[in-house]
């Protein structure tokens, strides 16, 4: 569920259907662009964006909101580099 959404949707106190209608898009679209079901397109993003008020990022990409990519790895998970031995060292 993109929370990010349904928080700012809910800031100005609007519904679903009053929520698509001024973006533009149907109500089932809305719905499921919040339960993630749906990814919008990049206008789409842009028209939630200016109705709401809210930067396109915080909507779609905020942390709390959920994707269907994979998290990036963190820092200190990321493979390390193989580093090359010569077979001179080895016999040494």
């Amino acid at each position: 569920m993109n929370q990010s959404l349904v928080a700012a949707r809910r800031a100005k106190g609007w519904s679903q259907r009053q929520a698509a209608t001024e973006a533009g898009i149907s109500p089932t679209h809305w719905a499921q662009l919040e339960t993630g079901v749906r990814e919008p397109s990049a206008r789409v993003m842009r028209q939630i964006s200016t109705v709401l008020g809210v930067p396109v990022g915080r909507l779609f990409f905020a942390a709390d909101s959920d994707s269907t990519a994979a998290p990036s790895p963190a820092p200190d998970s990321a493979p390390k580099a193989r580093t090359r031995t010569s077979r001179a060292n080895k016999s040494a």
